[in-house]
């Protein structure tokens, strides 16, 4: 077991050990290991036309962001910072999920440079809207 998953650093190795045990226990219902996936039928529906709404930003409530809702060829939601150039669409999707930084740390949505992010606030709205993937 110990060459299985390393060195242990912190805990219990017997509790480690009987955890292990009964994961390799566990019926594997559903083996994707030779990378063949089925792909689902795609239900994807857009818009009939561009949508937006206007508010206060989200730490101090001074700024005033917009977020526009348009239709899309695109497989899922995308958001794109027209605020910023040069920077690329970004999916809603968990592979896109940062932080921020060590100090002061927020939950964003992020593909490419750093700064190329969509803040927490719209971000989880989409995403416990059940608009991610």
């Amino acid at each position: 077991m110990s060459d299985a998953l390393g060195t242990i650093l912190a805990g219990d190795p017997d509790t480690l050990r009987r955890s292990w045990e009964r994961l390799q226990q566990q019926p594997v219902d559903w083996d994707l290991s030779d990378g063949s996936v089925a792909q689902s039928a795609r239900k994807q529906k857009t818009l009939a036309h561009s949508v937006s709404v206007e508010g206060p930003g989200t730490f101090l409530g001074k700024a005033i962001s917009k977020l526009t809702l348009e239709p899309t060829d695109l497989e899922g939601w995308w958001f794109s910072r027209e605020d910023l150039h040069d920077c690329l669409p970004v999916r809603v999707s968990i592979r896109n999920v940062w932080t921020t930084g060590d100090v002061v740390s927020n939950i964003v949505l992020r593909s490419g440079p750093p700064q190329n992010y969509v803040p927490n606030g719209r971000a989880h709205r989409c995403a416990s809207n059940g608009h991610g993937d």
